[in-house]
């Protein structure tokens, strides 16, 4: 009771003394007014920074909501990984275009973008969030699964151009347009090459070229004329066009992104025939050179084309270089040509009429030539020796006077076609010229005795000349034909007149000497059409 009775008396005499004290200092009533306006002041700032905070909590709130929207439809594809400790692992479940969907993979991007727009706001937001490590790891993962896509699409149709676009403009956008751009050339640089060792090019140096023999080199050569036009037209041109549309928002990335994923193989390339030229030399050589060299300029255009940025004008002129090698192995080769003909020294006379082997040699070597010289009119100088030293004024004045025209014109080949038919005159002469003679002297008294020797005679020239050759189908008929002009008419003419062919067994019958001459010519014993000839002849 006493310590209940002095604790209400303290009471009351601190509530008295404190109530005195007021009414005794009136003048620290001012003082008192600012003190609550202080704390009215002070209690509006606390409120209007517990707006602020309440503000920002909500902001924070709207961003973080983003994140875990996108995660959940990243999960769809991408799930956490339950083999891993960490709580930060994932799988991929399967991939975003696997069943062709492009919808569902246009979600999937989406929510990538949403992801990472949502992480850059919280970032400035509130930096100490515990949803960005989260978000972080998500992005990540997305991202290795879309360098795993773009690694594994293939440019086979207009859907897979699109869906690695996609995926560029995606990474790109979240921050990861360095890593696209790595995984990108990475493998489309790999594709490049195993397509090129698919169409069967070898990657070969200057030095390992120079050690194949001719056979194996002709081989890799063939196999490279299909290989280049191959890759021109479609390898190189697919890239360029792909290139292009992948990172169609960025003209540098698109040369950067064609020139390295290309530039190495296409040097490669176009390197080898130039490698080839700087072999060893024969005439031989030239129609394959030719056809590389050929391809090479039917190319040029796309070349061009594909080819057209500055980073990659090496390439171009890497084909300069491969061009003028080409030009000065044919042109050596040509020489070389000309060498061996001139260093013949064999004086052999072929027998039974045979065409000489050097002469066989030059002429099918010439007709082949001549299938190149459009070509050839560009590549052999106007000062080059290949320039006739025989050339006349219709040559000269020629509209078709090309270094290849000096050589073989028209003028040339009437000449060589005059002598020709000088020498089968010379050379029907020498071998039925007997028999037309004893034709003209012979008269009705020895008329059977003339038909007994005119077909001795008639045999034994047969039987030597059917060892005898005529390559040239059209010149061994003319022959044949001008030698049954000869003979038939004037054999028939006597033969009737002198009723010889009613005596039995005497001689050849006229109706049989061209089914004889007929069989000339071919050589060896062998025969053609007996009726050819025959059929030519009129015995009336």
């Amino acid at each position: 009771q006493k310590k209940t009775y002095h604790y209400k008396y303290c009471s009351k005499l601190f509530i008295s003394s404190f109530q005195n004290h007021n009414k005794k200092k009136p003048k620290h009533k001012k003082k008192q007014n600012k003190k609550m306006v202080l704390f009215a002041l002070t209690s509006s700032s606390s409120s209007s920074k517990l707006k602020q905070h309440s503000h920002r909590s909500f902001s924070e709130s709207l961003m973080e909501d983003s994140i875990e929207d996108a995660e959940a439809i990243i999960h769809q594809w991408i799930s956490p990984d339950s083999s891993s400790s960490s709580s930060s692992s994932f799988c991929c479940t399967f991939s975003l275009f696997s069943n062709k969907n492009r919808e569902e993979a246009k979600q999937f991007m989406g929510a990538v973008t949403t992801l990472h727009s949502a992480m850059v706001k919280l970032i400035s937001a509130n930096p100490a969030s515990t949803k960005l490590i989260r978000a972080e790891s998500l992005l990540k993962t997305s991202m290795n699964h879309l360098s795993k896509e773009n690694a594994s699409k293939e440019d086979d149709d207009a859907e897979a151009m699109a869906d690695l676009k996609m995926i560029a403009d995606c990474m790109t956008s979240s921050g990861y347009g360095k890593e696209c751009f790595t995984i990108y050339k990475k493998i489309r640089k790999s594709i490049i090459v195993e397509a090129l060792e698919q169409l069967g090019f070898e990657n070969l140096t200057l030095s390992q070229v120079q050690k194949l023999e001719w056979q194996s080199t002709e081989k890799k050569t063939r196999v490279w004329l299909r290989a280049v036009r191959k890759a021109v037209t479609t390898l190189f041109f697919g890239e360029r066009i792909l290139s292009d549309h992948v990172f169609s928002s960025s003209a540098a990335i698109r040369e950067s992104s064609f020139a390295e994923i290309t530039l190495q193989s296409a040097l490669a390339l176009f390197s080898f025939p130039g490698n080839v030229a700087k072999s060893r030399k024969t005439p031989e050589k030239i129609f394959l050179t030719l056809d590389v060299y050929q391809s090479i300029v039917e190319l040029m255009p796309r070349i061009e084309e594909v080819f057209s940025y500055d980073s990659t004008s090496s390439v171009k002129s890497q084909i300069a270089g491969t061009l003028a090698n080409l030009e000065e192995a044919v042109v050596s080769m040509i020489d070389e040509f000309e060498s061996s003909i001139s260093n013949e020294s064999s004086k052999s006379v072929i027998s039974n009429g045979g065409i000489h082997q050097l002469t066989r040699y030059v002429m099918n070597y010439i007709v082949f030539l001549a299938d190149y010289s459009d070509t050839l009119a560009n590549i052999i100088p106007e000062t080059s020796s290949f320039a006739s030293p025989e050339e006349d004024e219709s040559t000269s004045s020629s509209s078709l006077s090309s270094p290849l025209a000096k050589r073989i014109s028209e003028g040339w080949l009437e000449k060589h076609e005059g002598k020709l038919k000088k020498h089968v005159a010379k050379f029907e002469e020498i071998v039925w010229g007997e028999l037309m003679t004893s034709l003209a002297t012979a008269d009705e008294e020895e008329a059977e005795e003339f038909v007994r020797r005119f077909s001795d005679r008639f045999e034994e020239v047969y039987k030597r000349q059917t060892g005898w050759v005529v390559p040239d189908s059209k010149l061994r008929d003319e022959i044949k034909v001008s030698a049954a002009m000869t003979l038939i008419p004037a054999y028939t003419e006597f033969y009737k007149r002198y009723r010889v062919g009613l005596r039995k067994n005497v001689g050849v019958a006229p109706e049989d000497i061209g089914n004889y001459i007929s069989d000339l010519y071919f050589g060896s014993g062998e025969s053609g059409c007996v009726s050819s000839v025959h059929s030519s002849v009129s015995y009336v």
